[in-house]
């Protein structure tokens, strides 16, 4: 993929230069996403006859605002008809001897939806504004109803880290706009559904590869 310029030369008004500008920004960010909605959008990107990063940056274009913010809770990584799950409690803690930082996330496996496949692959995705950058940790079964990650060494380098049960940081990277380490999830749809009769079952072929909507989850 060809680079994209920081600056844009010679717009013509103040409307074309925020839609350049917006343009940039949403390029940016799908490049850095890439790693989770190339799983979360592959299956609705392939019915619509795109590429997943030129499905990314068509369905979230409304999230880049005028003077340049992005409404990171509004950002899709993931489309589809997967049930989703409840998120019950998240709690950040770190790590004494290593001073890493890690997330547990618990869930309602189930919810209303109580033949959802227990084997659904749970996805947790964080992405730091700061650095450019996310990580797509690896998945744990739907019926597993929680997940702890640690977030990259070189995350916790950083002056604004996310708050813990016994330091909380108000100038933190969960409480400012652009300088917020910002949580997703979504889950996958790993194969036949074993809580639903035989002859109700959706084709493997038909279901392959498909998502739950995306899940925001604000850190504490």
């Amino acid at each position: 993929m060809r680079s994209v310029s920081a600056h844009v030369a010679n717009p013509r008004t103040d409307v074309q230069q925020s839609h350049r500008c917006n343009f940039i920004d949403i390029v940016r960010l799908s490049s850095h996403m890439k790693e989770a909605f190339t799983i979360g959008l592959h299956y609705i990107a392939r019915r619509k006859g795109k590429e997943p990063y030129l499905y990314f940056r068509s369905i979230n274009k409304d999230c880049f605002t005028h003077d340049g913010q992005i409404d990171y809770p509004r950002i899709i990584l993931s489309y589809g008809s997967v049930a989703r799950v409840g998120i019950t409690s998240v709690k950040t803690q770190t790590v004494k001897r290593s001073g890493n930082q890690t997330i547990t996330v618990t869930f309602d496996p189930y919810l209303n939806f109580s033949k959802a496949d227990p084997d659904d692959e749970f996805y947790l995705y964080a992405y730091c504004p700061i650095l450019g950058t996310g990580t797509l940790f690896r998945p744990v079964p739907r019926k597993s109803g929680t997940i702890t990650v640690t977030l990259p060494t070189e995350w916790s380098h950083l002056e604004a880290s996310i708050p813990d049960a016994e330091h909380t940081n108000t100038n933190s990277l969960t409480h400012s706009s652009n300088n917020t380490i910002h949580l997703y999830a979504f889950l996958r749809y790993p194969g036949p559904n074993p809580l639903i009769p035989e002859d109700e079952q959706p084709s493997t072929k038909a279901r392959r590869d498909q998502t739950s909507p995306t899940i925001y989850i604000p850190l504490p």
